[in-house]
């Protein structure tokens, strides 16, 4: 038997027994390292769990099973223990904030955390979980500016604006209002629906640095949500003025010159939308899928030749599945079906189980459940073990009074 299965038979007879305690864990301790060393992580992980059950506040011991967990790739259990282990070192703070290296150690630790935590968040919980963990090392180390920084970069693509402005408050009283700060501040509230606040925090960033790369690029994506919100409005007129001050800024913003050339296109100015499209095919040489979106744009508003032609030249780069369905459903937005099946046909090809089944979906929305079976039939023999495709297949084929075949 293991050092430590004979300690543990000894345990089993007398649980209060500290020696044999002692003993069991460090008979623990040594077959993980033992394990570890000979690159078997998995039983040191195990033995390493086992021995922190034994001693739940040995840090050490929390320390080697987080680094085990990611070496398994186990993230959220690593993050669980390197959390727990950043919670005990902060209540030591108080009693240790003279060892500059206790300190570093503590920042270096929650840095890594956080990064840990942001790699595999899935859901608002894990979110909440991250904005939690700023907090409390934020209330550590509030003069951290780096580390505030940090925070509210992740607060605001989370899309929290109320703690990332509070955190920008108190970034600037540290370190005076700059542009960067004003432009964060207008890109948390125009999160918040406070648009006018936000026109005013570009103004006031703008005027304080006009070439500040950062504060441009926000400005830029805000402009993008002003012309969106228009547009849902019906100010088309509106939204034009938005998408041309974008373009002043970033003449070849890919997504306003197709946003505007759609405009043009609506309000009867095809002559524009034309020059706006050739703007836009002319950024970054040949670009299939700006063949294909400007191709969409002609096709969509009654230019079949023109989108022919374009559609041509990016089939001659590339004749990917995925190219070939975007133009498929380029036709298929258009009801023009017949094309539109065509491509997907041609996609199918090649496609992978999920490029059949997005096809099937596009083909059952519209009732085609007859054009959907074949789609769905290549998509289950592609991958008899997938449960989706032989679900979907399932459920198509009771619309169509068939029985499983």
């Amino acid at each position: 038997a293991l050092a430590h299965e004979v300690w543990q038979l000894v345990l089993q007879l007398a649980p209060d027994n500290q020696r044999a305690q002692s003993q069991f864990t460090a008979a623990l301790r040594a077959e993980a390292l033992q394990a570890w060393r000979a690159g078997n992580h998995q039983q040191a992980a195990t033995l390493w769990q086992q021995a922190l059950s034994a001693s739940p506040h040995d840090e050490a011991l929390l320390k080697n099973l987080a680094l085990a967990c990611e070496r398994l790739n186990r993230k959220p259990a690593a993050a669980q223990h390197w959390r727990a282990l950043a919670q005990r070192w902060r209540q030591q703070f108080a009693q240790r904030r003279d060892e500059p290296a206790f300190k570093e150690g503590l920042l270096k630790l929650e840095q890594h955390l956080i990064t840990l935590m942001l790699d595999h968040a899935r859901s608002e919980q894990d979110d909440q979980a991250i904005a939690d963990e700023l907090e409390a090392a934020l209330k550590f180390d509030p003069d951290n500016q780096e580390l505030r920084q940090r925070a509210i970069e992740i607060l605001t693509n989370m899309e929290r604006p109320q703690p990332a402005l509070k955190h920008l408050e108190a970034l600037a009283a540290q370190k005076g209002a700059t542009a960067e700060i004003f432009a964060r501040k207008a890109l948390a509230y125009d999160q918040m629906g406070r648009h006018a606040d936000a026109r005013k925090g570009f103004t006031q960033a703008r005027a304080l640095e006009p070439d500040n790369v950062f504060v441009r690029r926000a400005y830029v994506a805000f402009l993008g949500s002003e012309a969106e919100r228009a547009e849902q409005n019906g100010n088309l007129k509106q939204a034009i003025v938005f998408c041309e001050e974008q373009l002043t800024h970033e003449p070849q913003h890919e997504a306003a010159l197709a946003r505007l050339a759609a405009m043009y296109f609506d309000t009867k100015r095809p002559a524009d939308a034309q020059r706006i499209l050739a703007r836009l095919l002319a950024t970054e040489g040949q670009n299939p899928p700006k063949y294909i979106l400007a191709g969409g744009l002609y096709l969509k508003h009654g230019k079949k030749k023109e989108a022919e032609e374009l559609f041509k030249k990016a089939l001659a780069l590339d004749t990917s599945a995925r190219s070939l369905l975007t133009i498929g459903i380029c036709y298929w937005t258009v009801q023009n079906t017949k094309e539109a099946l065509k491509y997907f046909n041609r996609a199918a090809e090649t496609a992978e189980v999920e490029m059949l089944l997005e096809i099937a979906a596009h083909l059952v929305e519209e009732g085609l459940t007859k054009d959907a079976e074949r789609f769905l039939k290549k998509a289950v023999a592609l991958d008899p073990t997938h449960p989706i495709p032989l679900l979907t297949r399932a459920m198509n084929l009771m619309q169509l009074g068939n029985p499983i075949a």
